[in-house]
């Protein structure tokens, strides 16, 4: 046997290492949503009773995303025309979804890629997005799903 197998286990190893890499890809890192969510805790919810919500009380999607425009991330509803435009740099997105909406799943944290983001209506604040740049650490937006604005495309 020659060195030809040693090359075809490399290049198999390299291709599985990439395979992963691509389906982790779009996930945001656990520290990300940690810094999110502790500024969320806080944040003035756009179309929240007294603009407060109860992290504890919602099954959370974090997903990253590099959109040019706040189309490009097919919103249920656009974010308040005060939203910042996106400008393709790498941004958190979140959908905060009240367990009666999901089944009765238990509330907490699901880090997921951004096709992976749920696609649910509900009236009030049972659905709640926001927008959080981890380069600024900052939330750009957050809002209930009731909440209607013109976007900034």
């Amino acid at each position: 046997m020659g060195e030809g197998w040693k090359r075809a286990a490399i290049l198999a190893g390299i291709l599985a290492l990439l395979g992963l890499y691509t389906l982790w890809r779009g996930v945001p890192e656990r520290a990300g949503v940690d810094h999110l969510e502790v500024q969320l805790a806080l944040y003035p919810v756009a179309g929240a009773p007294g603009g407060a919500i109860r992290l504890d009380r919602y099954v959370r999607y974090y997903a990253d995303a590099r959109p040019r425009r706040w189309s490009d991330l097919h919103l249920q509803s656009p974010p308040p025309a005060a939203t910042p435009a996106p400008d393709g740099r790498t941004l958190i997105i979140g959908r905060l979804v009240d367990p009666i909406l999901r089944g009765g799943l238990e509330p907490g944290v699901r880090r997921v890629r951004l096709m992976q983001l749920p696609v649910v209506e509900g009236p009030g604040c049972l659905v709640v997005n926001v927008i959080y740049d981890p380069a600024r650490d900052e939330i750009l937006a957050g809002w209930c799903n009731a909440e209607r604005a013109s976007p900034r495309l």
